[in-house]
């Protein structure tokens, strides 16, 4: 019987140091992209699809208040509607733990024998570009964890975890390997994993056996581990991608987000009218 992905899992947690000093006062996932915060485009990907569930994993802290506070209290017909349709649970971890694979072995005792979606909290793409369903329609034709994979130019190569891969056809690769960060020297392809991943429960062995580094536990090593033995798949994403994790990202993603969103094209011309003053 094919299994179905029905629950998200949202990783909210980190100090958000590259955008200090706002994120002294606010969550990184609060810093606003034009007229919405990073997390609510994060969730907008997420209940465009047939998800029921969201498990949001952070620290037990004012920021994670902050950040529920807003989406539950937010007088936004969209998110409103969001609690009302989908089952939203808050999983909280120590914040002396380190490491992106946290969250995922953190939630492991509710997830039980279901496949899973994963999204770190500061980067997205756009709902109607359907990212998040092209994920889920790879791991329901196959049954096997999957990466969404972006394509990127070679200069890119040191900003992100790159994909070795063995392309099936335009959409849908087998990921062999993730190299973190590796250069445009090292990099075994153009494909990055920057955000987004379906994974299930044999992942946790995994994660479970991971020795941390100075970064804490990474869900890239055990990954990389699970490759050796098993399948794991990637979907090719080409549409445009939004980054939120430090001041460039946020300063380019206001920049170009007016000139995609339909709803923003009186913002989009002005917006290009300055930047050709400049």
């Amino acid at each position: 019987m094919k299994k179905i992905v029905k629950t998200a899992v949202i990783a909210i947690g980190g100090q958000g140091s590259r955008m200090a000093p706002i994120t002294t006062v606010i969550p990184k996932q609060l810093v606003p992209i034009i007229d919405k915060p990073v997390i609510q485009y994060v969730l907008e990907e997420v209940v465009s699809t047939k998800i029921s569930r969201i498990i949001f994993v952070g620290f037990r802290n004012r920021k994670t208040r902050l950040i529920i506070d807003y989406l539950k209290k937010s007088n936004q017909v969209s998110l409103k509607e969001l609690f009302n349709r989908i089952r939203v649970d808050i999983v909280y971890v120590g914040s002396n733990t380190l490491g992106d694979a946290i969250p995922i072995r953190a939630v492991k005792r509710y997830i039980k024998n279901e496949p899973f979606l994963v999204l770190w909290s500061d980067s997205f793409a756009l709902a109607k570009d359907l990212r998040m369903h092209k994920l889920i329609e790879v791991y329901n034709k196959y049954q096997e964890p999957v990466i969404s994979l972006l394509k990127i130019g070679k200069r890119e190569t040191d900003l992100y975890a790159i994909a070795r891969i063995k392309k099936i056809d335009s959409k849908v690769v087998v990921v062999e390997e993730l190299l973190e960060k590796p250069g445009p020297r090292l990099a075994p392809s153009e494909y990055a994993a920057p955000n987004g991943f379906i994974l299930d429960n044999r992942i946790f062995p995994y994660i479970n056996k991971l020795k941390a580094n100075n970064k804490g536990i990474s869900v890239i090593d055990a990954i990389n581990k699970y490759c050796k033995k098993n399948v794991v798949y990637g979907s090719i994403f080409n549409k445009p991608f939004f980054e939120a994790g430090n001041k460039l990202d946020v300063l380019i993603s206001n920049i170009r987000l007016p000139l995609i969103r339909k709803d923003l094209k009186n913002i989009a011309s002005k917006v290009k009218e300055y930047l050709k003053a400049y």
